[in-house]
């Protein structure tokens, strides 16, 4: 988080896997601000702008797809509870790599997940209200009408 965004809430959980430059397991902090999430542990973060999010949902370890496990590999698959609910966000990260993390928000995943996935709405909806805008003042312009 910049040192301007205060975070509104913050879970502690376990980053199961999923990004390609974070292989182990291990306790994260996850921060929620007003325009991004970040994971933080081990003295490394994760940032992920809520516009870059494309799905917030939850699985079972069943559920996990081959191309997940492959993706956080097989050990890290091996050893999920089976019975277990499991966040998982899609995004696109900043060179535009799909990317799929799996975290554990033991007892707060209800709240958590709620958070995440209300704050992704309101992203998109703040994006695509801006672009209609920008394309409506263009339009005008284009065609010669001024607004008064």
């Amino acid at each position: 988080m910049s040192e301007k965004e205060i975070p509104f809430a913050k879970y502690g959980a376990e980053y199961i896997g999923g990004h390609p430059m974070y292989l182990q397991r291990q306790e994260v902090m996850v921060l929620l601000g007003e325009s991004y999430m970040r994971l933080w542990g081990g003295g490394n973060g994760i940032d992920i702008p809520y516009r870059d999010i494309k799905r917030v949902g939850n699985a079972t370890s069943e559920s996990i797809t081959n191309t997940r496990l492959f993706m956080f590999g097989a050990a890290g698959g091996l050893f999920l509870e089976k019975r277990k609910l499991y966040t998982v966000i899609d995004y696109i990260d900043s060179i535009g790599d799909k990317i799929s993390i799996v975290l554990d928000f033991h007892r707060k995943i209800d709240q958590a997940q709620s958070n995440i996935y209300l704050k992704m709405v309101a992203a998109r909806t703040k994006t695509k209200t801006e672009e209609v805008e920008f394309i409506e003042s263009i339009s005008k312009d284009a065609i010669g009408e001024k607004e008064v």
